[in-house]
């Protein structure tokens, strides 16, 4: 058996119980917003069980063509990620937000014509530099290129320098509180439009037989049990003055801050691949690297959430049927990492 047929055979398993999956969320979930977001995931998961299917019955003439159909589902999740992302901007009058989604707006351009666009006859060739640019030696698109990996990097550095920061102060103001058990007690709105409801939720712990409350400083979209323990830190000379253990605003400035420089330094490690750097090691570099990505994001998702609740479980049941995103994170990235550490053929290339 050749190798992309031994590939195809590991890959269909975990194909065919993705799409599966999948099918029965889209089916049983009677939310349009929920469907539409599961469409692109659908997309992928049947191109790559077709694929695999192809693979194993040895015809591969279909193959480029799934290879596509995979390509316009990541990128119809890429698009509508960065519609949401600028339709939300503008309705919360935050429009500055927006700028940040351009560099992914032209990564994604760039990512359409190369993987859905046909390539014209002779493209790709060098060509004879003549003018300025043969006087400068600058290719355009590296240029370009770069800029926008620099501005991805920035955001991502200076995101995860606030984060940190503000947590910090946070942490060094609370040092000294005394911690007991708050009760979930009742929630006010945090934010409500087509896209559903987040609430702000109150709870009320007791300190010498005074009851106080405290409140999140974020918007959470479901509503825990009532009567359901958080830990509180309050100071012990103003009790009133409180904070919630757990996940907060905060955090999310850090998870962003994250999210962009991993996805920066992707792009660097992409670019040095392209150009040899890793051909003499004895693993995949690239994919152990978006493998260790996913695993971040899966847990990071997974702990945040937990972090909103009395205990990890508790979390987990509040997050529903979403909880499959995470854990599909986090199953992807272990394949990635196994594949890219474990069955690397000689010059760091796993078998496609």
């Amino acid at each position: 058996m050749d190798q992309k047929r031994f590939a195809a055979m590991g890959m269909l398993v975990p194909s065919a119980v993705t799409t599966v999956l999948l099918l029965s969320l889209f089916f049983k979930n009677p939310n349009a917003m929920t469907r539409l977001t599961l469409i692109p995931f659908l997309v992928c998961g049947l191109a790559s069980l077709i694929k695999s299917l192809l693979l194993l019955c040895n015809r591969p003439r279909y193959v480029a063509l799934c290879n596509r159909v995979f390509a316009g589902g990541f990128l119809l999740f890429w698009f509508g990620f960065l519609i949401v992302w600028c339709v939300t901007a503008f309705r919360d009058n935050t429009p500055l937000l927006s700028l940040l989604s351009l560099p992914f707006w032209f990564v994604g351009f760039y990512l359409a014509k190369r993987y859905l666009l046909p390539r014209k006859t002779g493209e790709g060739t060098a060509r004879k530099k003549t003018g300025r640019q043969a006087r400068l030696r600058i290719n355009p698109k590296v240029a370009i290129s770069c800029f926008l990996v620099g501005v991805i990097l920035i955001a991502g550095v200076s995101l995860l320098f606030f984060g940190i920061r503000d947590t910090w102060r946070l942490r060094t103001a609370t040092r000294g509180y005394a911690v007991t058990q708050g009760y979930f007690m009742d929630y006010r709105i945090y934010s409500q439009d087509e896209d559903g409801t987040t609430y702000q939720l109150i709870y009320a712990y007791q300190v010498d037989g005074v009851e106080y409350t405290v409140h999140t400083d974020y918007g959470a979209g479901q509503i825990p049990a009532e009567n359901s323990q958080r830990e509180v830190r309050y100071d012990p000379s103003n009790p009133s003055k409180a904070v919630l253990s757990g996940a907060n605003g905060k955090n999310m400035m850090l998870f962003f801050g994250l999210f962009f420089t991993l996805g920066a330094l992707a792009f660097i490690l992409a670019a040095l691949s392209i150009k040899g750097c890793f051909d003499r090691f004895r693993i995949d570099v690239m994919g152990a690297y978006i493998g260790f990505v996913l695993l971040a994001v899966g847990a990071g998702l997974l702990l945040f959430q937990s972090g909103t609740a009395s205990s990890f479980w508790e979390g987990i049941r509040l997050m529903g049927l979403w909880v499959l995103i995470p854990i599909l994170f986090l199953g992807i990235g272990v394949y990635l990492l196994m594949r890219s550490l474990f069955f690397v053929r000689r010059g760091g290339k796993t078998p496609q």
